[in-house]
């Protein structure tokens, strides 16, 4: 028959993985399996663990994707919230703090074609876990406008913001012409976004212990400094194959 999708865990002790689901004579192919997530109702690898529940996104009956939390046991489920619209590709990254989860889509709202020209909005939501309240933490609009890498650190919520600084030619692929601002850091109690390393920036990582952040210039390689961008130096160079 058609394939399900299921809740799985890795056993330490057997080194295999399990089903989520301890009920007797089970065939894990319906709703009353703990594991089941059905056949192409939830989005794929959107599952997340925080503060002893999984979390997980379902496609609703909007268009949206619907925040489900789930019992560490698989027995409970409940509906949070609404967040953005869904693809089936899995366009929606979450990340959670301080009992919020802050959600965006890494894809560019152009479902029928890469070559619109149009300015967006994208959009960062945080929504409140305890009482499905969603609001807009922060928007940010320019030419096919994306948001990449958002992250939840300790004290600020960090992400890649990208546009294009031009209108795409024919023949041109879109995603290639995408610029990064840089790496914007969102602050949790006033929702204020600033521009904390500017530049086309690829990636990072943070070392929050050493106050360090580690990040990648398209075209030139893996750069190291600290949080206030003062000490900024190339660690490692980039060359033909990645850039």
């Amino acid at each position: 028959g058609e394939r399900c999708n299921s809740l799985c865990y890795w056993d330490s002790k057997s080194k295999k993985a399990m089903l989520l689901c301890g009920k007797p004579d089970c065939l894990h192919d319906n709703d009353k399996c703990n594991a089941y997530l059905g056949k192409g109702d939830y989005l794929p690898f959107t599952l997340y663990y925080y503060d002893h529940f999984l979390y997980a996104l379902k496609m609703g009956s909007s268009g949206n994707a619907v925040l489900v939390q789930i019992s560490e046991d698989g027995t409970s489920r409940k509906e949070i919230c609404e967040l953005l619209p869904a693809y089936r590709s899995n366009n929606i990254d979450l990340s959670f703090h301080d009992g919020k989860v802050y959600a965006y889509s890494h894809v560019m709202e152009t479902r029928a074609s890469e070559k619109t020209n149009t300015e967006y909005d994208a959009l960062i939501l945080c929504a409140d876990l305890s009482t499905g309240k969603v609001e807009t933490a922060h928007t940010y609009r320019g030419l096919n406008a994306v948001i990449q890498k958002g992250r939840c650190y300790s004290n600020k919520y960090l992400f890649i913001a990208q546009k294009m600084d031009k209108k795409i030619e024919e023949h041109t692929s879109a995603t290639k012409m995408l610029k990064s601002d840089g790496i914007y850091a969102l602050d949790y109690k006033t929702n204020e976004a600033e521009l904390l390393l500017s530049g086309d920036i690829y990636d990072y990582a943070v070392d929050e212990d050493n106050q360090k952040l580690y990040y990648f210039l398209s075209g030139k390689g893996l750069y190291k400094t600290s949080f206030s961008g003062e000490d900024s130096r190339c660690i490692w160079k980039s060359d033909k194959y990645s850039e």
